[in-house]
């Protein structure tokens, strides 16, 4: 038995008018539920009656709310030192390192 899953795809096809015929019937050998698109089903109502307190958009509410992607200033501070500590280093050590090559 196959998985129905496909029929699912093959029908969401015929509803955005890629195909016009009832596809999974045509493979199975069946007599075709539908001809042309199927009734399309809207995935949501905009005209749905809105709860009390709903926001108009989809958003954080709170004020205090920050960037997550903001890094504070001592971070910043910290990570270029570590970097250019970093960087002195492996030049010191490449520098000795060509320095002793003969």
């Amino acid at each position: 038995m196959m998985n129905t899953g496909w029929a699912a795809n093959l029908d969401r096809l015929a509803q955005e008018g890629v195909i016009d015929y009832d596809a999974p019937a045509s493979i199975m050998n069946t007599p075709p539920r539908y001809a042309g698109n199927p009734a399309v089903v809207p995935p949501f109502n905009p005209n749905a009656p809105k709860m009390p307190g709903q926001p108009e958009k989809d958003e954080f509410a709170k004020p205090e709310f920050k960037d997550p992607l903001a890094s504070p200033s001592w971070k910043k501070w910290l990570f270029g030192i570590i970097a250019a500590g970093l960087t002195f280093f492996g030049g010191y050590k490449l520098f000795k390192f060509f320095k002793r090559r003969p």
